[in-house]
């Protein structure tokens, strides 16, 4: 996919302490997102704008010295006129993100 796309989202979640200093943290997260940017698919361009309704569910597991590491499932619910103008029904994706708490 060729474009951008931001998101602003919240998370709900609890982190668990499984021990000196480890915390694992399972979550859901709900947001808006807005994409704009084109994604070739067999060598045919789609157009892909619009901002969509976002929600995802992950895990994050935080080590004692402030490494994390997190993975999600999350998607984007296009409205019907977006599902009209592409031929996309769906935007979800997996992601798995290694970054460090402060």
């Amino acid at each position: 996919m060729k474009g951008n796309e931001a998101k602003l989202e919240g998370e709900v979640g609890y982190a668990f302490n499984v021990g000196q200093g480890w915390d694992i943290k399972p979550y859901v997260a709900a947001g808006v997102a807005h994409s704009n940017g084109t994604i070739e698919i067999a060598g045919e361009p789609d157009r892909v704008r619009g901002t969509t309704l976002s929600t995802a569910a992950g895990v994050r597991l935080t080590t004692p010295i402030g490494i994390y590491v997190d993975g999600r499932v999350q998607k984007n619910q296009l409205s019907k006129q977006q599902k009209r103008e592409s031929r996309f029904t769906d935007s979800s994706q997996a992601a798995v993100s290694v970054g460090f708490k402060f």
